[in-house]
């Protein structure tokens, strides 16, 4: 009743994951995982919960940019799916792994809200 079931949610996540582990995981460790004025949660907030790894980039994979710079991606197919009204804006590229779960079940992620499908 008291409106903190989702973080609630999200500490138990980081908890079993291990800070350690989703600190390392992460591109940004400085960067909150929780919007302070919004309340939405980071994209390696979301990733975490999807796939088990707090990784910020939702193509499949890794890209490496070159001198030292890896950007890291969905590693395997999870059993949740994502997609993005992003990726039709052209903010994000959400990889085959996310459009094809193990699951016929989807987050859908709007500007604004999530949903299930």
């Amino acid at each position: 009743r008291g409106g903190s079931g989702a973080l609630g949610f999200l500490c138990s996540v980081l908890l079993t994951r291990g800070l350690a582990l989703v600190a390392a995981e992460r591109d940004d460790g400085e960067a909150p995982l929780l919007d302070p004025t919004f309340g939405h949660c980071a994209q390696e907030a979301l990733s975490l919960m999807l796939t088990g790894a707090a990784v910020a980039h939702l193509f499949d994979g890794e890209r490496n940019l070159g001198g030292g710079f890896v950007l890291r991606g969905i590693r395997a197919t999870p059993p949740v799916g994502l997609l993005s009204e992003l990726e039709a804006l052209r903010y994000v590229e959400v990889g085959s792994r996310l459009k094809c779960p193990s699951s016929p079940i989807w987050v859908v992620a709007s500007q604004t809200h999530y949903s299930i499908l």
